[in-house]
């Protein structure tokens, strides 16, 4: 569980900056 939540974390900073 703490594997994924981090992995999807991760995701959505990306996701965060493209859309900046």
């Amino acid at each position: 569980m703490a594997v994924p939540k981090r992995r999807q974390s991760k995701s959505r900073q990306k996701m965060r900056r493209g859309a900046n």
